[in-house]
């Protein structure tokens, strides 16, 4: 027998649902809001609806829209936002990414590994053949200045 005054214990049921139900929202889903009029951006896997925030924004619209409908994880913290705009990130939160596409997100966000051709006007071993021509002229004009004198 329980007396009406003894509280119960919170039902641990209730309250992981409570804290688990973020609205997930698809990668395609998300790809479609990526205008002026509507704004979704991805930050650290959680989808954020920044469309009110456009006029707001200190670096212009321009670049929000530009990451408009993806991630744009990379873009947020290569700017170093201050506290107060992170701060602000909880009031614009929809949603998140969902699971099923978690690992897609991950892998277009993963850090590109180094490329196996050399970058363009490099040789296979590292040496650029423009440097080694110029070591080789002045190489060549310093001996030259030598042998005359």
């Amino acid at each position: 027998l329980r007396l009406a005054s003894t509280p119960r214990p919170p039902n641990p049921k209730h309250i992981t649902t409570t804290m688990s139900a973020q609205k997930e929202f698809t990668l395609e889903e998300i790809a479609k809001h990526n205008t002026e009029k509507d704004c979704w951006l991805v930050i650290r896997e959680k989808v954020y609806d920044v469309t009110k925030f456009l006029e707001e924004h200190p670096g212009g619209s321009e670049v929000m829209v530009e990451y408009g409908g993806r991630d744009g994880t990379e873009g947020f913290d290569d700017v170093g936002h201050s506290t107060d705009a992170q701060a602000m990130l909880p009031g614009l939160l929809i949603g998140v990414v969902a699971a099923d596409d978690l690992p897609k997100l991950r892998e277009k966000t993963k850090p590109k590994a180094a490329a196996s051709t050399p970058p363009k006007g490099a040789s296979a071993s590292g040496w650029n053949p423009i440097l080694v021509m110029s070591l080789l002229a002045v190489i060549a004009g310093v001996a030259y200045k030598f042998f005359l004198q």
